[in-house]
């Protein structure tokens, strides 16, 4: 065991311990030693290890925050790209990321992005398909109106002309047989021009 025992203004650690051996029967050794020196290699490694400990701190503070910036770095990447996608800009490169589940997120991120791109491409196009078939089938539309105009005033005519000479005819059995003739080619006449203008 060790005691501190003070000394002329300075403390002593002592230890003692019964020694055994034929020459030196149940005498006790002694060792005295300054305690600032017995204690100093104690000090020692105390100090280096608690230099140690603050530069394990540091190091790991340093890291953490290199590797925080890159993380944020990346996400305000990402957040910029969305902006760009969000503005209607598809064609984005991709950026090289230190770590590869940002660059694996980046790189989905452009797939959708590309997707999107290529649906709104199909969208543009069909919509422009859309609208030359709305600008033919109006033509078509105005063309029928022309067409049934025509063909209204080209089958009325005749027919008007044929009631002007049913009316001269003298004989009256004829004349209703005939009159007869005529409403029905109107009727017949009606409809068709009925059906041209979808009416």
């Amino acid at each position: 065991s060790l005691v501190s025992i003070p000394y002329l203004n300075k403390k002593y650690l002592v230890s003692a311990a019964p020694i055994r051996s034929e020459i030196l029967m149940n005498w006790m050794v002694v060792v005295a030693e300054n305690e600032a020196v017995a204690y100093s290699s104690f000090h020692f490694l105390r100090a280096i290890f608690l230099i140690a400990v603050l530069a394990g701190l540091l190091l790991s503070t340093r890291t953490a925050l290199w590797t925080g910036g890159k993380i944020v770095s990346s996400l305000s990447s990402l957040s910029s790209r969305m902006k760009q996608v969000a503005a209607g800009q598809y064609k984005i490169a991709l950026s090289e990321r230190p770590y590869r589940e940002f660059a694996l997120i980046e790189q989905h991120f452009l797939d959708m992005a590309g997707a999107i791109a290529e649906r709104e491409t199909t969208i543009t196009e069909k919509t422009r398909q859309i609208q030359i078939y709305s600008q033919q089938l109006e033509q078509t539309n105005q063309e029928l109106e022309r067409f049934a105009y025509v063909t209204s005033h080209d089958l009325r005519a005749p027919l008007a002309r044929l009631r002007v000479r049913l009316a001269l005819l003298e004989n009256e059995a004829e004349r209703n047989g005939l009159e007869r003739d005529a409403e029905d080619m109107e009727r017949i006449v009606g409809q068709c021009l009925s059906f041209l203008r979808s009416e």
